[in-house]
């Protein structure tokens, strides 16, 4: 007898709930994005670098050149389902993208600090909250890019001069860091974005990877190539890639020895932005499941370190922002990276 008041009482309380997160996302100004299903996996390791980002600066009063980006970037990028609260929380850490003196304190850990990395980072991150909608201003967006081109170095790359030995989760290395340039660079109208991206390209289809981070920076950068040369580079780090899957889906930093997440999760980037194949999605399905079974209960992944083995908070946080962004780019149909175009 009272069931059409009790849904008509439901159904204003849907509508207030909806209202009010509305409310705080205009308070954002942040775009709602269209909500699609995704891997519990995912809507874990969105909550553990949620509660990361929000601690490191609590406690640090920083934001890390060595992981804090790869957190705020991957969730700009993702969406698995946040409320109103979270979205508040990544709109303040928006506005402390542009603030250069949170990112490398001058009177911080000379070991721990590397302006040029940061800058790399603060950009990454930058288009992704552009990208999910965030209003930042417009000069401050072409300072930091501008910034972001004159690093480039002479043969092209990002980083070439500054980092030595294998790049990992918290110094990237020129071959990741120049993939993540690019892809900040080329949603650029500009004539000098353009040349900055067309000279990495070229350094791309003329260097030569050797370990599987390599391998999969060049194969996920000229996802779509250009010409003949950029084709047979691309060619040649999928060929690798596809060669040193191991019987576990996951895959190490070089041609043998043990699997490591962060490796694992940049080989299934660059393998998910190549056009389909029987090969290519047996191995992403490999991958896939891979991370999955590595996953932790806190919803974050043990740390790849080089060498391997080590213990660090700032690898873990930046290993599975990674993780997540490839299970983000393979288990539902988001748009492919600004790579590809």
């Amino acid at each position: 007898m009272h069931r059409p008041r009790l849904v008509s009482l439901r159904i204003s309380a849907l509508l207030a709930s909806l209202a009010l997160s509305a409310l705080a996302l205009e308070s954002c100004r942040i775009a709602p994005r269209e909500r699609t299903r995704v891997s519990a996996a995912l809507v874990r390791a969105q909550e553990f670098l949620a509660q990361e980002l929000a601690q490191w600066h609590a406690e640090e009063r920083c934001a890390s050149c060595h992981h804090d980006g790869d957190a705020a970037r991957v969730l700009w990028s993702i969406d698995a389902g946040f409320d109103a609260l979270r979205e508040a929380r990544l709109a303040e850490h928006r506005d402390r993208l542009l603030r250069s003196s949170l990112w490398c304190d001058p009177q911080g850990d000379p070991r721990f600090r590397d302006e040029r990395l940061a800058l790399v980072q603060r950009a990454a991150a930058l288009q992704a909250a552009l990208a999910r909608g965030a209003r930042i201003d417009v000069g401050a967006v072409e300072t930091l890019l501008d910034a972001l081109r004159r690093q480039q170095e002479e043969p092209g790359c990002w980083l070439g001069s500054t980092t030595s030995g294998l790049g990992g989760p918290v110094t990237y290395g020129p071959f990741l860091a120049t993939a993540l340039a690019i892809s900040v660079l080329q949603d650029r109208a500009d004539g000098a974005s353009a040349e900055a991206v067309r000279r990495g390209r070229a350094w791309f289809a003329s260097a030569s990877p050797s370990a599987t981070l390599e391998h999969a920076a060049v194969a996920w950068a000229l996802a779509a190539p250009r010409d003949a040369h950029e084709r047979a580079a691309r060619d040649r780090s999928v060929a690798a890639l596809l060669a040193r899957a191991q019987r576990s889906g996951g895959f190490a930093p070089w041609e043998e020895g043990s699997s490591e997440v962060f490796d694992t999760a940049l080989a299934l980037l660059a393998l998910e932005a190549q056009p389909a194949s029987p090969a290519i999605m047996r191995a992403c399905a490999a991958a896939r499941g891979y991370l999955e079974r590595e996953q932790e209960l806190d919803g974050g992944w043990r740390e790849t370190t080089r060498p391997a083995g080590g213990e660090s908070r700032a690898h873990r946080v930046s290993t599975s922002a990674w993780a997540a962004q490839a299970l983000a780019a393979s288990h539902h149909p988001m748009p492919r990276s600004s790579l590809e175009r």
